[in-house]
């Protein structure tokens, strides 16, 4: 079992870095638990659903408001086995697939009140993480900012460039987090890293209104004036440990602001990540390399035992609005049913033939195998082997001939009652 964070494969023309910046942040993670992310497995997103390699860890911090296929927020491959840290939604309900998949692997980490509001509200563990960018190294001390006069604004325009005092804008270099592909060289991750770096080399101040540029300069030391016209849902959470000024407070905005400091709430939001993580590891490792070892095999075409052989015998049946009969409460019963209802729905089950227990089953109640004799024009399925030699002595003794041994393979007991096939 390994390691996986995402990657985004297939772009739009026009795309944002935030979204590359939330897998940084789980590339970080890693780093802080020592573990190698040269062996990390990269994830398109696009294939979440689909993905068929290795059994793999994937720590989730990111938004989920599209759908992964069909109408489902969630539900990944059988081989992910997902750590929800900083889940962001949009949508207020789900559907039952959904809550059962979050449910399996609750508690779910979210990234703001609103999706821990919704979770609650669903019946699902949900804690507040906030978002894993919080949790970059810090990589300035107020010292090192001395001599600087760049102040980076990251997306900042209309009202909020106007308010930037004058004596500001000669230092400002206005960038921006949404780019056209034609516009850079290499992918979104490296551009996002490259820009990353430039703020930490170059700014004493940064001013945005990109929650995805203001967490991780914040958490790197850098001074941050985190500014948007309204205040977002996706902003409950981190606004207890940064300000965020909103549209009406511009003019009370501090633009000498001092570093942020949460390093203690860092190491607490990196640790509970770490320690779900190694946890979640441990519960499903061993199983799952077994798992992975027996199934990463080219093999032949099944062939079900008890099912293909009754399959082809009922296909065999010149007529296909035949009455029948199932003797035996047993999966092989249950799935007959299904065939017939789906192959030949004009055919007609009269009777379920049990020993000892009186239920329904499949539709009918259970009973005795009298039933067969007061419909003998029925065809008798024998779906249990614990009536092979019952049934044969039965079917003997009445002289009837519409059967199937289900159960029968070329292996027999001398003690079975059987004249050598196993239909009359």
């Amino acid at each position: 079992m390994k390691f996986a964070n995402i990657i985004y494969t297939k772009r739009n023309d026009r795309l944002t870095i935030g979204d590359d910046m939330q897998l940084l942040a789980i590339e970080n993670l890693y780093k802080y638990m020592g573990i190698n992310y040269d062996e990390v497995v990269r994830i398109p997103y696009h294939e979440l659903s689909t993905y068929n390699g290795e059994y793999v860890i994937l720590p989730i911090s990111f938004p989920l408001t599209a759908y992964s296929h069909n109408d489902l927020i969630t539900c990944f491959s059988d081989r992910i086995i997902p750590v929800f840290l900083g889940l962001c939604v949009l949508q207020d309900t789900f559907t039952q697939k959904d809550i059962e998949y979050f449910k399996k692997y609750e508690p779910i980490g979210c990234r703001d009140e609103y999706t821990l509001k919704n979770m609650r509200k669903n019946g699902i563990k949900a804690y507040l993480n906030t978002c894993m960018s919080v949790g970059f190294p810090k990589r300035i001390d107020e010292k090192d900012l001395i001599g600087r006069k760049k102040v980076i604004c990251v997306d900042v325009n209309g009202k909020l460039k106007e308010k930037i005092p004058q004596e500001l804008l000669p230092d400002c270099e206005f960038l921006s987090h949404t780019f056209y592909k034609n516009e850079f060289d290499g992918t979104p991750e490296e551009l996002c890293k490259k820009m990353y770096e430039k703020y930490i080399a170059e700014a004493r101040l940064i001013i945005t209104d990109r929650i995805h540029a203001a967490l991780p300069c914040a958490a790197a030391g850098l001074p941050v004036v985190f500014a948007k016209d309204r205040y977002s849902y996706r902003f409950s959470g981190i606004d207890k440990i940064m300000k965020i000024y909103t549209e009406k407070e511009f003019d009370q905005i501090n633009w000498n602001p001092k570093p942020y400091e949460f390093e203690n709430l860092k190491k607490q939001l990196l640790e509970n990540a770490k320690s779900r993580i190694l946890k979640t590891y441990e519960e499903n490792r061993y199983m799952y390399d077994l798992s992975y070892y027996f199934e990463n095999y080219s093999r032949p075409k099944y062939n079900i035992e008890f099912l293909n052989d009754t399959y082809n015998y009922i296909d065999s049946l010149a007529n296909k609005e035949i009455k029948y009969i199932l003797w035996g409460v047993t999966q092989t019963a249950t799935l007959i049913k299904s065939y017939f209802d789906r192959n030949y729905p004009n055919a007609r089950l009269v009777g379920i033939v049990d020993r000892d227990k009186r239920f329904e089953f499949c539709g009918c109640n259970t009973t005795s195998k009298d039933i067969i004799l007061e419909n003998k024009n029925a065809v008798v399925f024998v779906t249990t082997g614990a009536a092979i030699r019952e049934s044969n002595l039965f079917f003997k003794e009445n002289n009837i001939k519409n059967y199937f041994q289900c159960c029968v393979d070329n292996i027999s007991n001398k003690n079975d009652g059987m004249n050598g096939d196993k239909n009359g």
